[in-house]
């Protein structure tokens, strides 16, 4: 047994099964999806229901690759593994409140929880590392709705200007990956009392944080992708132990999972549930005001920052967007501008980009924001004559309304566009336009003499089988 010695008999797993933790840790688990909550679209395989979580789905046939299919280019599911899908068995989200998840790329829990809200409320999405925020920006973007915060900050960073405020705060944490060893994303490593010991120490600092955004009656989900009990029900007893505050929330429907002595702990296992393995918890923070008037009290994350954004009106938009059939009414939000300069080689460019944040957010939150739905830019040479050359983003061809013209392909012309390909078209209009197949919004086209030019984001393209 190469796994079992490092395990706590306090995580409940008895040692007859140790062996068989063993070879399942290096095998792949089931392929799992989660279908869009507001795609009534049927799915194109054969699936069941994942008994924690019924939104999602196993697939019947293990050897089909679902996110080689045209259906998954046009965002009708996010393939997920199982485990992960624990978490949002407890999150309870409603449409109207505001949400946090804290750790938030690639996205998978972080477009559920978009979904959830259902067009409604505000999510904030946290990703503390710059280079992870593209793909979990393009996973957002990709469900078609327009209700959340990017941010890139430190958690204490947030407590400012979000402390006591979240609905729910979901903390799905960095951790040593046990159950990411089959992926080849984690190593045996991770098996050591070191990294065990290493990450329960920032898992607690991140929880330390993290409570501070949950408002009174308020609900927080602490997640991992870990076996360790250190990193997972340890965790827990030790943010409860002492405190009055906070109460375990026990789930009726996820008795059978429950942490043996452990009431309000989850735990999947992959020789038992069929995923990679998984942890959470959910905790309800009392009504009483009293602990975060003092958590905030002081706090160097409560000063003032100056918004990176500027308000833009619907006739001070640039004549371009009209041009594509967006407005501020069909995009569902409102519309900021910012200016970024970098520099290409020997010149200096200047970056213009509209980015588009919920209308029901309060505009502090612009403080800490990184970005929203991204809904066109332009580049510029600075101290240039020569107009900007504005071109649409992603976002915005999901956003755009129903009304405006768009290309329809076929499958055999969808399949080359998600692949990156140019496209040949016969009779449409020439210009930008939004670009769809079966009535979904894939994204935008440049129609050039009669060839399609692609405008798939290149972190989307893949080969159709």
């Amino acid at each position: 047994m190469v796994l079992g010695p490092v395990l706590s008999p306090a995580a409940g797993l008895p040692e007859s099964e140790l062996g068989e933790l063993d070879k399942c840790v290096f095998q792949h688990a089931r392929r799992s999806i989660r279908p869009h909550l507001q795609s009534a679209r049927p799915l194109p395989f054969r699936t069941h229901s994942v008994p924690w979580f019924p939104a999602g789905q196993w697939l019947a046939d293990s050897d089909l690759r679902p996110g080689a299919l045209l259906q998954h280019a046009a965002g009708d599911y996010y393939v997920q593994d199982a485990g992960s899908f624990l978490a949002l068995a407890l999150c309870d989200v409603r449409p109207g409140q505001t949400v946090v998840d804290t750790c938030a790329s690639p996205g998978g829990k972080a477009t559920a929880l978009l979904e959830m809200l259902c067009g409604q409320g505000a999510l904030v999405a946290n990703e503390v590392i710059a280079s992870r925020l593209a793909q979990l920006q393009i996973a957002l973007e990709r469900t078609g709705l327009p209700n959340f915060v990017v941010s890139n900050e430190e958690l204490e960073n947030l407590v400012g200007p979000l402390g006591g405020q979240a609905d729910l705060v979901l903390v799905d944490a960095p951790c040593s990956g046990q159950s990411m060893v089959a992926k080849g994303k984690q190593s045996l490593s991770s098996f050591t009392p070191f990294q065990i010991e290493h990450n329960s120490a920032r898992q607690a600092k991140l929880l330390k944080q993290a409570v501070k955004l949950v408002r009174p009656g308020g609900r927080l989900v602490y997640s991992t992708c870990t076996f360790s009990f250190a990193e997972n029900e340890a965790v827990i007893a030790k943010l409860l132990e002492g405190s009055d505050e906070w109460l375990s929330v026990r789930e009726p429907r996820l008795v059978q999972w429950e942490s043996k002595d452990w009431p309000g702990c989850y735990r999947l296992w992959p020789h038992r549930d069929g995923c990679a393995g998984a942890f959470a918890a959910a905790l309800q923070r009392g009504d009483s005001t009293d602990a975060i008037d003092s958590d905030l009290a002081g706090s160097a994350s409560t000063k003032s920052r100056e918004s990176r954004f500027e308000a833009v009106s619907s006739d001070a938009l640039p004549a371009q967007c009209l041009d594509w059939g967006l407005s501020l009414e069909e995009l569902e939000c409102e519309v900021f501008e910012r200016l970024r300069a970098f520099r290409r080689g020997s010149k200096q460019y200047q970056l213009t980009e509209l980015l588009g944040f919920p209308r029901q957010i309060p505009q502090h939150w612009l403080q800490f924001a990184y970005s929203g739905s991204r809904i066109a830019e332009s580049f510029a040479p600075l101290r240039s004559a020569k107009p900007p050359v504005w071109e649409p983003c992603f976002a915005s061809a999901k956003l755009a309304g129903a009304e405006s013209s768009s290309i329809e392909l076929s499958d055999a012309q969808a399949a080359s566009y998600v692949a990156g390909e140019s496209v040949r078209i016969m009779s449409a209009p020439k210009g930008w336009l939004p670009v769809s197949w079966g009535g979904r919004r894939l994204s935008w086209g440049k129609l050039v003499g009669g060839v399609l030019k692609n405008h798939f984001p290149k972190n989307l393209r893949q080969q159709v089988v």
